[in-house]
C-alpha cells in the first residue's frame, strides 16, 4: 500500500522493478515520469493488483525508452475499458508479453511510439486500437477445452486454458507459441446459460 514513484524534470539513466508484486496500489498515478529525459524505464516480470483503479497506473511524458514485458495486470471487470498506461511526449516503447486485461491498456500522446505486440488484452477479439502511435500487429488468444464431450447441470468438469496462442491481426491466422505470457495465471469464467 502507498508505492509511489515519482521523477519530474530531473533526467537520469535507468529505473527498474523486476519480480514485484505490487497490491493494493493507491488510486493515484503509481509510476509517474514526468518531463524528465531517460535513458531506460524497465518493468518486468511484476504484479499489479488493481482492485478500483481511479486514475492511469503509469505515466511516462518525457524522452526516453520504455520497456513493459511479462507483467500481469489483475482488473475487475468495471474497468475493463480504462487507460491504465499513458506514454506521452518523445517517448519509445515496447510493451510486449504481457496479460493487460483491458482493450484501452495503453494511450499514447504526442510523438511517442510503442510496440505492443504479443499481449493478452482479455478478449480473444482482434483489436483496431491502431492509432495514436501504438502499434499492434498481433494479440494473444486464449483457447479452452474440457473434458466430456457432453455436461449436464450440476456435473463437474475439467476446463484447460491456453494461452500459447498468437493470432495475425491481419491475415487472421493463429500460430502455436510457447512463453508468451506468464505462467501460472487465475482465470476467471463468468457465463450465463450456455458455457462456450
Amino acid at each position: 500500500n502507498g508505492y509511489e514513484v515519482r521523477a519530474a524534470g530531473v533526467p537520469f539513466e535507468k529505473i527498474s522493478f523486476e519480480n514485484i508484486g505490487f497490491i493494493n496500489l493507491p488510486t493515484e498515478n503509481f509510476i509517474y515520469i514526468d518531463g524528465c529525459e531517460f535513458d531506460q524505464l524497465n518493468i518486468e516480470n511484476c504484479l499489479f493488483d488493481l482492485e478500483n483503479p481511479t486514475n492511469v497506473m503509469i505515466i511516462a511524458y518525457g524522452m526516453g525508452n520504455f520497456n513493459f514485458i511479462k507483467n500481469t495486470i489483475q482488473l475487475d471487470s468495471d474497468y475493463e475499458d480504462m487507460a491504465l498506461i499513458v506514454v506521452a511526449g518523445d517517448v519509445q516503447g515496447t510493451v510486449q508479453n504481457n496479460i493487460l486485461n483491458s482493450v484501452s491498456a495503453i494511450v499514447c500522446e504526442s510523438s511517442s511510439l510503442v510496440n505492443a505486440n504479443m499481449n493478452y488484452w482479455g478478449t480473444n477479439e482482434p483489436l483496431d486500437i491502431n492509432k495514436n502511435g501504438l502499434n499492434i500487429q498481433n494479440i494473444v488468444v486464449a483457447q479452452s477445452s474440457i473434458d466430456s464431450d457432453e455436461v449436464m447441470a450440476g456435473d463437474e468438469v475439467t476446463v484447460t486454458v491456453d494461452f500459447n496462442n498468437l493470432l495475425d491481426i491481419s491475415s487472421g491466422e493463429i500460430t502455436k507459441q510457447t512463453d508468451l505470457i506468464q505462467d501460472d495465471i487465475t482465470v476467471r469464467f463468468k457465463a450465463n446459460g450456455e458455457f462456450t
